[in-house]
């Protein structure tokens, strides 16, 4: 019997894995957006690399919904667009700063110049 108080008291409660879940969420997110911009080959249909980590976006997002309810899933994933927005302003802001390798500069201006319209689609 006291081994299971124990286990008790050690045991987090669900709002102390909110922030984790909010990160793991708004972190994959980005990611995802980012990855986006690469494409491959899967039995010759053409994807984004992106559709490999959102699923798991996907599968956060209703697990928010299931343990912590409607209310905190959509405000969870509310802060996940407004940090994508952020990132994006950052990106953009990064890419029309003058960089010192013009082929370093080009390819990442290639990269994360495509970050607008991920956000908007």
């Amino acid at each position: 019997m006291g081994g299971e108080m124990s286990f008790l008291k050690n045991k987090p409660s669900q709002m102390e894995l909110y922030p984790i879940i909010t990160a793991l969420f708004c972190g994959c997110l980005i990611i995802s957006n980012i990855l986006a911009s690469k494409t491959f080959s899967l039995y010759d249909i053409i994807l984004p690399c992106g559709v490999v980590i959102f699923p798991l976006v996907y599968i956060v997002g209703d697990v928010l919904t299931e343990i912590y309810g409607f209310s905190l899933a959509k405000r969870t994933i509310y802060l996940g667009f407004i940090i994508n927005l952020i990132a994006v302003i950052e990106f953009q802001i990064a890419i029309f700063l003058p960089g010192t390798d013009p082929a370093t500069s080009n390819a990442f201006n290639i990269i994360l110049g495509s970050t607008p319209r991920i956000l908007i689609a």
